[in-house]
């Protein structure tokens, strides 16, 4: 072995020491900007969720004194953040600064195992400066930033899942895509990416075992199910489970019928305009970086997780 070889686990170690430090100032510098904004008025949403979170601290189960179209998923992280930093405006700004915090370290793991370090900082990057929109509402702790961190932090695990067969990541990246549903209710759109993704991962795997695969979807599909199940569960014993359902089923499935695929269409493009806008550079580089699905080998191997994503992270949103 030559000297070379000899330093090469030293050099790369050095690299890898390198990216973890540019993630750092990325998130300080993050936390900098979103720090003078931690005593801003709470927003309509904000005020909900934080009354929710609230009453959660003072023992009243979710649905009996506040009612909602939306999952609990919220409300309980922010009972949470009120419980760490205190029941302020600047308590459940400093829970979203921790929630986006740990979204981006979440973004740079997943892209850092598909397409390498480098990558991976600037993919955190971009979504760092992105959730910053006031278009988007980045700025407000409403449920998206919540939804995001488990729905990014879930499809690293079926990622690993995929490539490693892992019962301990398959059924964890289900447990937190299934607990971003309870955040909101279009985090299950990324509960069907994930299984896309381990289905497409099981179809192409050689040679075939069709009872494992099966297997192994059915653990991922109750995964990901346990979340909302153990929630009803706990809704029923708490006796607030018919509320429950008429607000978040009975209630909310007749309030979005209401808007007719014509208007939808306007409204998406109009508000899809108002967030890309100053964006749309970033937003052009991004697909012509989808564009190596087609060229390069390396990404063309995760094609399936990158356009699965993509498009249903886009359905979570329309």
């Amino acid at each position: 072995m030559d000297g070379r070889d000899a330093r090469a686990p030293e050099l790369a170690a050095r690299r890898s020491g390198g990216w973890w430090i540019g993630l750092a100032l990325l998130v300080v510098a993050i936390g900098a900007v979103r720090g003078r904004l931690l005593d801003m008025p709470l927003e309509r949403d904000e005020g909900e969720y934080a009354y929710a979170g609230q009453l959660l601290l003072d023992g009243v189960p979710p649905y009996a004194q506040a009612y909602t179209m939306k999952l609990p998923g919220a409300a309980l992280l922010y009972a949470l953040a009120m419980a760490a930093f205190g029941e302020t405006i600047r308590g459940v700004h400093l829970g979203l600064l921790a929630a986006n915090a740990g979204t981006s370290l979440l973004v740079f793991l997943l892209a850092r195992r598909l397409l390498g370090a480098a990558a991976g900082l600037a993919a955190a990057a971009a979504f760092a400066v992105l959730s910053l929109h006031p278009a988007a509402h980045g700025l407000f702790a409403n449920a998206e930033h919540f939804v995001l961190f488990f729905a990014v932090g879930g499809m690293g695990l079926v990622l690993k899942a995929r490539e490693e067969r892992g019962i301990g990541a398959l059924l964890g990246g289900g447990l937190l895509l299934g607990t971003g549903v309870l955040m909101k209710q279009p985090g299950a759109a990324f509960v069907l990416a994930g299984g896309l993704v381990l289905l497409a991962g099981e179809l192409g795997r050689r040679p075939r075992a069709p009872g494992r695969s099966a297997a192994r979807l059915a653990l991922f599909a109750a995964a990901c199910a346990a979340p909302y199940l153990a929630t009803c569960l706990a809704l029923l014993a708490a006796g607030t489970f018919e509320t429950f359902w008429f607000w978040t089923v009975t209630y909310a499935r007749a309030y979005t019928g209401e808007l007719g695929t014509d208007q939808a269409r306007a409204e998406l493009a109009a508000k899809g305009g108002a967030v890309l806008g100053p964006a749309k550079e970033l937003a052009l580089l991004a697909l012509l970086g989808l564009s190596a699905v087609v060229w390069d080998p390396i990404v063309r191997r995760h094609g399936v997780f990158l356009v699965s994503f993509l498009l249903l992270s886009a359905a979570a949103v329309a």
